[in-house]
């Protein structure tokens, strides 16, 4: 959890995360209220206190608002004092209460927000599924795979939340498009990338263990296979632009991340023990030909020599320590020969609580009992006095074997010390391309498309689902909004509210640089503010009742609102009667209009389209939508929804229906239809929602689920295939090879295709994003022993998952 600095300024509130263990500050300014609110709840419970500085009489802002924590460190500083001095002072301020050192200084990342998307709101973020919500579906959950590291997901979300500057998207659209376009380019396996914070926090101590060391070369190598093979050249424009504003650069150069990194792999092979050297305890011996005392001596060894496989012997000191330990064993084995019988099984016993080896019987010469660890006289067990002291020996030469290692462990990470910026840089470029690389090949398998964005001002054109429906089970409607906005209607539970969630997500998605649930060709503007504004009932431990809270959500969004907004208002005026809702829904209307906002209001105020709206002259009236219905043929009339957008008016809600679907009996609903002919007026005692039948689209069933499905046009029956005419399931071969092209050759004439086309994978490379899912891939798996797994599979991503748990090594 991040300790968070803020300081109250007139023009918006400066936020800074401070993470003491990553020696990293990240800041934005001018951030709203609602924004820090949001940001704020992402972290769930931030770490206290607060820091927090402002001009005079800041403290009396900062009670008026509900959500601001209550742990706070308030520190007065002249009003002339500079943001970066402001930073600095928090620093030193959590240093002392933490009792860390302050060097090395925290490194200072200035997100950028010219041009961005302002941070969303608390009440949009969890309207549209980026911060947890009870019932709504999380957006990064639908955005990246179930097995995407954690990593991934957060880099996700922290964007989503705080969107980055124009550029930074640009680049993250072109880097998704080319990742998107290329059926050749396998991403190096970086399955395991360091967190930042670990790497910064062990390396700055002199602690990082063997483990990181071989994870940070791992990362290294991967990044470096990137940097400098030709087929990613076209990657690493725009991977360097995202990954230089995330580390807090003005421009990364190429050649000397290259240099540095080098210099970092090259440090850890000289101080790591290679992994494809066996090191191990258990070898190099022979004590006896019995398979019982052999083994003894066998977990003896292993479990005293823990230190072994993980420094190079290439350093003399932890060589010198080697060969001590090696002489050690060597005496211990002389020793335990000398004691055997000539006819022995199972005659030794390792004790792993006293750490030693004892003889089950007595040994031929100098035959002594044995002891335990207190001293005590142990029940038949026998030892020698030359094993005695060879135990002790080796005891003494292993404590030092471990201390040579710890050492060299202690003065690699002193040596990676003046490594930390092209560290952070690699992690970071690591954690974005496979963020990436999941996103693009999650998405593209459901249908989403990367939309053009429009210049500030222009109309959204998009043909949208819901982000949390599949390629199936989804319906698509054509949204058109321009800058005089649009009231929708619609009955009870036909979608407007899943229609303005789609909206806003996909808004939010492009602006962010990432693929949206749209069709290809939809344009959506770049915007300033995205809001989302919906009934959330009232806090009564803050004093607010349910329409208050409606209150102060619109109050914040006309505060807000302007030329570069996309508002949208889920029936507003629910915690009121219908008339104040009525009036306080077209106030809103007429303010946004006068602000040139882009907006979608939906409600069940049907006198909101007849009311005379008070508007600027330059500006037309709102749209009119209405969320479609039908009615089926039959002796008894009945309704169906499509689930589809259309242009306007609903003036009929349909309540009963919804009663009866949620279980409401026949009897309540005759008193509903009685009570509601008392009130309703001749001319709505029928539905006024339906189209004419020419122009209705046929609706297969009634329920929800069958009827989004309906209108979809299947964009995965497009996705190409790489092989033609295969309907075979996975077959093996145990062909013997005669080179290393053989294989590829073979699978480019079945697949009537040139050598060149066929894509070769290593082990643990991730496949290219076209090929990840939904597209007819033959593939053949080259194992050890020049055997051949031959396959095909319209999930490969899936499908080589279970090929590496099923072969391991033997690929």
């Amino acid at each position: 959890r991040p300790y968070i600095a803020l300081r109250l300024r007139t023009d918006g509130l400066l936020y800074a995360e401070l993470r003491p263990f990553r020696r990293e500050i990240r800041f934005r300014e001018d951030v709203t209220p609602e924004g820090v609110e949001a940001l704020l709840a992402e972290h769930e419970n931030v770490a206290w206190p607060i820091f927090v500085d402002g001009p005079r009489g800041s403290f009396q802002q900062a009670d008026r608002w509900q959500w601001f924590p209550k742990q706070r460190k308030w520190l007065v500083l002249p009003p002339e004092v500079r943001d970066e001095h402001f930073l600095e002072a928090c620093c030193r301020e959590l240093c002392e209460s933490l009792q860390l050192p302050q060097d090395p200084p925290f490194l200072q990342v200035r997100l950028d927000s010219n041009g961005a998307l302002q941070p969303l709101t608390l009440a949009t973020a969890k309207n549209l599924g980026v911060l947890a919500r009870d019932g709504m579906p999380s957006l990064v959950s639908h955005m990246l795979p179930p097995d995407a590291p954690a990593a991934a997901k957060r880099l996700v979300r922290r964007w989503l939340l705080a969107p980055r500057a124009e550029g930074t998207v640009h680049s993250m659209r072109r880097l998704l498009a080319l990742l998107l376009s290329s059926k050749t380019l396998a991403l190096p396996p970086l399955q395991r990338v360091p967190s930042i914070a670990k790497v910064v926090a062990y390396i700055t101590a002199k602690t990082a263990s063997e483990r990181l060391f071989r994870d940070l070369q791992d990362c290294c190598t991967g990044i470096l296979e990137v940097l400098q093979d030709k087929q990613f050249s076209s990657l690493l424009d725009p991977l360097l632009s995202i990954v230089a504003a995330d580390v807090g650069e003005a421009r990364l150069d190429r050649d000397s991340l290259v240099m540095q990194l080098q210099a970092v792999t090259g440090l850890i092979e000289d101080w790591i023990h290679d992994s494809d050297t066996p090191d191990e305890a258990s070898v190099g011996f022979t004590v006896s030909s019995d398979e019982a005392t052999q083994r003894a001596v066998e977990r003896f060894f292993e479990a005293n020599e823990n230190f072994r496989g993980v420094a190079s012997k290439k350093q003399d000191t932890v060589s010198a320590a080697y060969d001590r330990v090696e002489a050690a064993r060597a005496e211990i084995c002389e020793a335990l020969r000398a004691g055997l019988p000539a006819v022995h099984t199972d005659v030794l016993v390792y004790n792993s609580f006293d750490n030693d080896l004892c003889y089950r019987e007595k040994p031929a010469e100098n035959s002594r009992p044995a002891h335990d660890r207190r001293g005590k006289t142990k029940k038949d067990r026998y030892t020698t006095t030359r094993l005695m002291d060879a135990l002790q020996a080796y005891s003494a030469a292993t404590r030092a074997a471990e201390t040579a290692v710890q050492d060299a462990l202690q003065t690699l990470s002193k040596e990676l010390g003046i490594y930390v910026l092209p560290l952070r840089s690699a992690i970071a470029m690591a954690e974005i391309l496979v963020a990436a690389h999941k996103h693009a090949g999650h998405t593209r398998g459901r249908g989403w498309n990367l939309p053009e964005i429009a210049p500030d001002g222009g109309s959204l054109s998009m043909s949208v689902a819901p982000y949390w429906l599949d390629l199936g089970d989804a319906v698509y409607s054509r949204v058109k909004l321009c800058s005089n906005g649009a009231i929708a209607t619609g009955p009870n539970m036909s979608g407007k509210s899943t229609l303005m969630r789609a909206i806003g997500s996909s808004a939010l998605l492009a602006n962010c640089g990432f693929l949206c649930p749209v069709k290809a060709g939809s344009e959506i503007p770049r915007y300033k503010h995205i809001f989302f504004m919906a009934a959330e009932g009232d806090r009564p431990s803050e004093g607010v009742s349910a329409f208050g809270q409606e209150a102060q959500l619109s109050a914040a969004l006309m505060h807000r609102a302007c030329a570069g907004t996309l508002a949208l208002v889920d029936e507003f005026g629910r915690g009121t009667e219908p008339r104040a809702a009525q009036a306080a829904v077209c106030a809103l209307i007429e303010d946004l209009a006068a602000q040139d906002t882009q907006f979608v209001v939906a409600t069940h105020l049907h006198g909101v389209v007849d009311a005379e709206l008070s508007l600027p002259e330059s500006r037309a009236g709102p749209a009119f939508w209405r969320m479609g219905i039908r009615q089926r043929p039959g002796p008894k009339p009945s309704y169906a929804w499509t689930y589809m957008l259309e242009d306007g008016v609903c003036r009929e809600s349909m309540a009963w229906h919804t009663l009866r679907q949620f279980g409401w009996t026949e009897a309540a609903l005759a008193r509903f239809r009685r009570l509601l002919a008392e009130h309703e007026s001749p001319q709505l005692t029928e539905p006024a929602v339906l189209r004419h039948q020419d122009q209705t689209p046929e609706l297969a069933s009634e329920s929800p689920a069958t009827a989004m499905s309906v209108g979809l046009t299947l964009d995965a029956a497009k996705n190409q295939a790489m092989t033609h005419g295969m309907a075979q399931n996975e077959e093996d071969s145990c062909d013997q090879t005669n080179g290393d092209d053989a294989p590829a050759e073979l699978l480019a004439a079945v697949c009537g295709q040139k050598i060149d086309d066929v894509v070769r994978l290593a082990p643990r490379s991730a496949p290219p994003v076209p090929l990840c899912t939904d597209a007819a891939v033959l593939y053949v798996l080259c194992l050890q022993g020049g055997r051949l797994y031959v396959g095909q599979t319209d999930s490969l991503q899936t499908r080589l998952k279970s090929h590496r748990r099923r072969f391991g090594d033997e690929l």
